[in-house]
C-alpha cells in the first residue's frame, strides 16, 4: 500500500495515481467539488462532502474497479472523465456499493475504462462524515479467476478471493471486501452459508429472530438462514434491528391469528392471515416489518379476497 494524505484536499491538486492499494485520510478536508443533484443523490445527500482528489490514468481496455471498501467511516465516490476539475456530471458515483457485509457503507464503481485515458476520483463522505480509509483501484482483474485459497478458511498474507470461482462469485457479490481487499475470517463464514446453503450461527443461536441481540443469528433455522443468504451481516456480526425488520417480512414473524384483520389499516405489523400476508409482504415488506397501514390494507382487499 501507498500512502497519500494530506495536500491533494483541492481538485487543482489531484494525486496521480494508477492501479493499486491507495491509504487516505479525509480528516480536516474541505468540500471544493460542484453538488452533483442529478447523479448523487443517496437519500437526500447530493454532495459529496470533505473531499480529497485522485487523477487516475487507466493502464488497460475495458472493466475498471475502484473501491473503497474496508474503510472506516461511511464514504461517498464520484468519478469524473478526464483530470481536469469537473464541470460536466460524474460517469459514476457511489454511496453504499460493497454488497450487504460490514463494510455496506463503503463506496464502490466499476467503469467501462479506455486504456492512456485520465478519470478524476473524487472520495468525500456521505453528509460530510470524514474518516481514513484506502482506496484499491484495479483494471482487467478477475480476482475469482486466479485465487487459489479455500473459500470456507481464512486466506493467507491478506489475499482477496477464493478458489471456487463460483462460491467466490457469490461471496463477493454480497460482500466486496472479499475481493477487493482479503478474504478474512468474517468472508470464509459468509462463504459457509451462501455457498453450502446452511449458516453455522443459525444451528448454534438460542435467540429468538423476532429480537436484537448482540450475537450473531436466531434460533429459527429456516428463518435465520433466509434473512442470512440477503443479508450476510446478521450471521457474521450481530443480529440487529434491519435483521430483525428482514425475519419480521421475509419469514412472515408477524402474521398469524394474533395479529389484526388483513384488510383494515392498524399500527402494528402483519395480519391474521399468513396466506394473505404471503402475497403481500413480499412486494412491501414494510407491511410485515413496520405497520400494515393503508397501502397494505388495500392491496389486501385486492389481491386476498
Amino acid at each position: 500500500q501507498i500512502e497519500f494524505v494530506g495536500s491533494n484536499d483541492l481538485c487543482a491538486n489531484a494525486f496521480p495515481i494508477g492501479n493499486g492499494s491507495f491509504v487516505f485520510s479525509t480528516f480536516g478536508m474541505t468540500t471544493d467539488g460542484p453538488d452533483e443533484p442529478s447523479s448523487c443523490d443517496s437519500f437526500g445527500d447530493t454532495q459529496v462532502q470533505s473531499d480529497i482528489w485522485y487523477c487516475y490514468t487507466a493502464p488497460c481496455r475495458g472493466e475498471a474497479i475502484i473501491s473503497l471498501c474496508g474503510s472506516d467511516y461511511d464514504t461517498k465516490m464520484a468519478v469524473y472523465s478526464g483530470c481536469d476539475c469537473p464541470t460536466a456530471d460524474p460517469i459514476a458515483c457511489s454511496d453504499d456499493d460493497c454488497g450487504t457485509g460490514v463494510g455496506a457503507v463503503d463506496s464502490r464503481v466499476t467503469i467501462s475504462a479506455v486504456e492512456g485515458q485520465q478519470y478524476m476520483v473524487r472520495i468525500g463522505g456521505f453528509l460530510g462524515e470524514q474518516g481514513g480509509g484506502r482506496i484499491l483501484i484495479s483494471c482487467g482483474v478477475d480476482v475469482c479467476a486466479d485465487a487459489t485459497g479455500d473459500c470456507l478458511a481464512e486466506g493467507g498474507l491478506g489475499e482477496p478471493g477464493c478458489g471456487d470461482g463460483a462460491c467466490c462469485d457469490t461471496t463477493c457479490e454480497a460482500d466486496r471486501y472479499c475481493c477487493d481487499v482479503e478474504w478474512d475470517s468474517s468472508c470464509a463464514s459468509e462463504a459457509e452459508g451462501l455457498c453450502d446453503g446452511s449458516f453455522s450461527a443459525c444451528e448454534t443461536s438460542t435467540d429468538t429472530c423476532g429480537s436484537v441481540n448482540s450475537t450473531s443469528g436466531c434460533s429459527n433455522t429456516n428463518c435465520c438462514n433466509t434473512v442470512c443468504v440477503a443479508d450476510t451481516f446478521c450471521c457474521v456480526t450481530s443480529w440487529d434491528e434491519t435483521c430483525v425488520d428482514e425475519a419480521n417480512s421475509m419469514c412472515l414473524l408477524t402474521c398469524g391469528g394474533r395479529s389484526g384483520d388483513c384488510f383494515s389499516e392498524h399500527e402494528d405489523p402483519g395480519c391474521n392471515s399468513i396466506s394473505c400476508c404471503e402475497i403481500i409482504c413480499p412486494d412491501d415488506p414494510f407491511c410485515c416489518s413496520t405497520t400494515w397501514d393503508a397501502d397494505c390494507a388495500a392491496a389486501a382487499g385486492e389481491l386476498c379476497q
